[in-house]
């Protein structure tokens, strides 16, 4: 009976508070549609001056109300789907928070765990006493806090400073223009963009090879750097280099030092993709970087390499690896000068009837050169191969044209001249100075 009366009395006075509240009660939670969605905004003091009332008037009633925390009165968790919108405001003193809605702020502190399952925008400074977990894209134009773990299977941008005392794990990709400063371990699992600096002080796994062979390379250039030594213990001629998952050899020749075969690389040197071009038509209007192997035969590219464009030769990314570049025409004519002219040079040059593969000149260079033939700019087929061999120089002649060395069968000499730039014709890789 006793416990009857305790509801019936809390019941009136809920009612009681309600009607003499009810214009401060209204003001608490607005709502705004958009599209199929609702937004809701929380005016704080208008919440916490309707709570504290509350809690004040069940003081007497219920002495476990005490016991009831802002986390309790703020989490959205037993609200699925709901997106919150706390624009204008600055949001503090939370406990967990748990949405499966986009979460918009102006800036948000909260002390407990953060889990979401949509986007998270914040245009100001985010503050995490625990875990956060976001499986969308997550966006601040602030500062990031966590001091634990950071999961996020989305996009990471963050346009200001970045500080994990635990982990960060990415299942995309990170693009963050402050400081990253990590505690624990970082794994990506597509690419991290930092236009600052990062203090790692965990174990870095990268899901990328080409991205870890970025990083082993600039890893190695620091510490010779640091040691006042060269980069690398490389040889020429003896040395090979490792692009894009094959060793190709080298070969000193003079004062340079050059490939011994031809590039057969899908990627620039910065990791992104050159373009297989196949089609004919597309060939032959593209404007783009492209490569296409003779006769669209992945058979001939271990004699020939690929053939590419002069699109993809010029383009800021590199087609060679670094410390690499493709030879300028007067680079070209530096080799042809070394050995004897260009009247003589090409059987120098040319791969010999001993070597296998083979061709006609005596290679007494170690060039090895190779007829790998051309693809046309006009009708994008295939011709010459077995009896001409062209590469590219980095010189551009004009603005439709660039130059290029030419060596053929039965001939001893190096031709030099200028053609489209839409022609495929072969790449050797110069090492720089």
């Amino acid at each position: 009976m006793r416990s009857f009366k305790s509801l019936f009395a809390l019941v009136g006075l809920l009612f009681c508070l309600f009607q003499a509240n009810a214009q401060s009660y209204q003001q608490v939670v607005q709502t705004s549609g958009s599209g199929d969605k609702v937004f809701l905004e929380i005016n704080l003091r208008n919440l916490q001056e309707s709570m504290d009332s509350i809690f004040s008037n069940l003081s007497g009633l219920s002495s476990s109300s005490s016991s009831v925390s802002w986390g309790d009165v703020l989490e959205n968790g037993s609200n699925p789907g709901m997106d919150i919108n706390f624009n204008s405001y600055d949001i503090q003193g939370l406990g967990n928070l748990t949405a499966t809605g986009t979460l918009n702020a102006d800036s948000l502190h909260v002390s407990g765990n953060v889990d979401l399952d949509a986007l998270f925008n914040v245009d100001g400074a985010a503050t995490f006493g625990s875990t956060m977990v976001v499986t969308g894209a997550t966006t601040l134009n602030d500062s990031l806090h966590v001091n634990s773990g950071a999961n996020i299977t989305g996009t990471l941008e963050v346009d200001g400073e970045t500080t994990l005392n635990d982990s960060l794990h990415l299942n995309s990709s990170a693009d963050i223009t402050g400081i990253l400063e990590v505690d624990g371990e970082t794994t990506l699992n597509d690419s991290l963009h930092l236009n600052s600096g990062a203090n790692i002080t965990g174990d870095v796994v990268v899901n990328d090879t080409n991205l870890l062979q970025i990083i082993a390379s600039l890893e190695a250039r620091i510490a010779a750097l640091e040691a006042g030594t060269p980069s690398a213990s490389f040889t020429c001629g003896t040395s090979t280099v490792t692009f894009d998952g094959h060793d190709y050899n080298t070969v000193e020749i003079g004062a340079q030092c050059w490939f011994a075969e031809n590039l057969r690389t899908t990627k620039y040197a910065d990791g992104s993709s050159i373009a297989e071009v196949t089609d004919n038509s597309v060939w032959t209007s593209t404007n783009d970087g492209a490569r296409a192997a003779y006769n669209n035969d992945a058979s001939n590219l271990t004699n020939y390499g690929y053939l590419y464009n002069w699109y993809a030769v010029n383009n800021a990314a590199g087609l060679c690896p670094t410390d690499w570049h493709v030879p300028t025409d007067e680079e070209w004519t530096a080799l042809t000068t070394e050995l004897g002219g260009e009247s003589v040079a090409g059987n120098k040059m040319k791969s010999s009837s001993t070597d296998s593969p083979s061709w006609d000149g005596n290679n007494s260079s170690g060039f090895s050169a190779l007829p790998g033939g051309l693809r046309s700019n006009g009708s994008g087929s295939f011709f010459n191969e077995g009896n001409f061999g062209y590469w590219w120089s980095a010189s551009p002649f004009g603005s439709s044209s660039a130059w290029y060395r030419l060596l053929f069968s039965a001939s001893d000499n190096v031709d030099r001249s200028s053609n489209y730039l839409r022609l495929g014709f072969s790449v050797r890789c110069l090492r720089d100075e």
